[in-house]
């Protein structure tokens, strides 16, 4: 796909990022980092793109606003829709176009509740959660990288039980 996306574009997929995506977020280059080659070297190692939480926050509203960001459109809405969208199913989660819907069921002082979020997902814990009942956006970084992190558990037993009514 990565090796698709720079045909179309006519050069490497972090310039486009830069100019496309970063910039209009007023994400400096000088903040973040791609080391992911587009090579079956690093098949497994999923994008590789570093960010500082504050610059995930940032696409994380991006999402939340449906590709605007400061009154200006930075990607279609339609495309945020059809990213965040049930395409498939994965255990008890609805998967979209790279983004996830995942359920939790949170237990609050007036009972038990099912809580939806709409989840981007990487490699070593790195997560941000939008949480459309509550208007929050979650973000999470950590370094248990290729081996389930504590994010999902922390969000369930943690976070949304402290933030729910």
């Amino acid at each position: 796909a990565g090796r698709l996306g720079e045909r179309t574009v006519g050069r490497p997929l972090a310039e486009f990022a830069q100019q496309a995506l970063f910039d209009p977020l007023g994400i400096r280059r000088a903040d973040w980092r791609w080391t992911f080659t587009l090579d079956r070297s690093q098949r497994n190692e999923f994008g590789q793109v570093y960010l500082r939480p504050r610059d995930m926050l940032k696409i994380g509203m991006l999402v939340q606003q449906r590709g605007a960001w400061a009154g200006k459109r930075v990607v279609s809405a339609e495309w945020v829709d059809q990213a965040t969208a049930p395409q498939s199913r994965v255990d008890d989660s609805d998967y979209g176009l790279g983004i996830w819907h995942r359920w939790y069921n949170v237990r609050t002082a007036s009972g038990d509740q099912r809580v939806n979020t709409i989840m981007m997902s990487g490699n070593g814990g790195q997560k941000v959660f939008l949480v459309p009942s509550l208007d929050l956006i979650v973000v999470f970084t950590g370094g248990s990288f290729n081996a389930e992190s504590p994010t999902n558990e922390m969000m369930a037993r943690v976070l949304l039980p402290a933030l729910m009514p």
